[in-house]
């Protein structure tokens, strides 16, 4: 069966952005070889731009299908390859990119100049209500001393009832599993992932549920949350002329994690249009 649109079968997940300005085809032909480097031949399916219409939303989107090799992740010491599909979905409408994606490399790097995050702010409250249960919460720690604990997670019943909030001002959240009467939602306010936890969809119900978000976003409003116990990141380029830094911590946890989980698979140094590659053993035993 031919690829199309109608085969993707995805879950509610997606990395949400505002748009500055809109990306043109070339930008998203970059986008989309960046995204599959090292794929294994040509890609299986593409589209840029597609215009599709459902409800009253006109959305736009761009897809790519393509394989790619890896090895076997519970076999040492051989040359066995397995041959994996990965994707890639970029929908723009009502000046908002959503992007689905999997088994594809760094790529966001591109698109800097035409979106920005959603704020924190946002990102963490909007689907917060007066009845919703903190089901897991992730914090990175402030603390800057050696002995102190980077990061933390804390998971209850309702971690609201169940964590005090004595200690909780010197800690960011970096990402929440929380429940609605919707249903179970987790949000990566570092990486403006929104998951909506369930079943997969069919590409008309994944665009309704991404315009479902976007209204949710545009319609948010500040209130006061269990959140406003943890602390704030500040907007770099808004405060660092009235800041005098005095220490910096450089936390390489997630970096490690994703290397871990096979997420990083080239490290490099560019310069002037060329490229030197750094070796990773080195880094992880230091």
């Amino acid at each position: 069966m031919a690829f199309s649109l109608l085969r993707f079968s995805i879950t509610e997940n997606a990395y949400f952005f505002r748009l500055k300005k809109a990306i043109s085809k070339r930008a998203i032909e970059n986008v989309s070889a960046s995204a599959s480097m090292g794929k294994k031949g040509p890609f299986l399916y593409k589209e840029i731009k597609e215009t599709q219409t459902f409800g009253s939303v006109k959305y736009f989107i761009s897809s790519a299908v393509f394989k790619y090799e890896s090895n076997p992740t519970f076999l040492t010491g051989g040359t066995e390859m397995e041959i994996k599909y990965g994707y890639l979905l970029l929908v723009e409408f009502d000046s908002f990119l959503v992007i689905s994606k999997r088994g594809t490399s760094e790529f966001l790097d591109l698109l800097e100049k035409h979106i920005v995050e959603i704020d924190y702010n946002t990102l963490s409250k909007f689907k917060i209500t007066a009845s919703t249960q903190y089901k897991k919460l992730g914090v990175n720690n402030l603390d800057t001393s050696k002995r102190a604990m980077r990061r933390a997670t804390y998971e209850a019943e309702d971690v609201k009832g169940a964590l005090s909030t004595i200690s909780t001002g010197n800690k960011i959240v970096s990402t929440l599993k929380i429940k609605n009467n919707s249903g179970l939602t987790s949000i990566a306010t570092g990486t403006s992932r929104v998951n909506d936890l369930g079943y997969k969809v069919d590409i008309k119900n994944f665009c309704l549920w991404c315009s479902k978000i976007v209204t949710q976003i545009a319609a948010f409003k500040p209130t006061s949350t269990y959140l406003d116990n943890f602390a704030e990141p500040l907007n770099y380029e808004r405060e660092i002329k009235s800041l005098k830094p005095v220490s910096i911590l450089f936390n390489f946890s997630s970096f490690l994690d994703d290397l871990d989980a096979g997420l990083i698979t080239r490290v490099y140094y560019e310069n002037s249009g060329s490229t030197r590659e750094i070796k990773l053993k080195p880094i992880i035993e230091n």
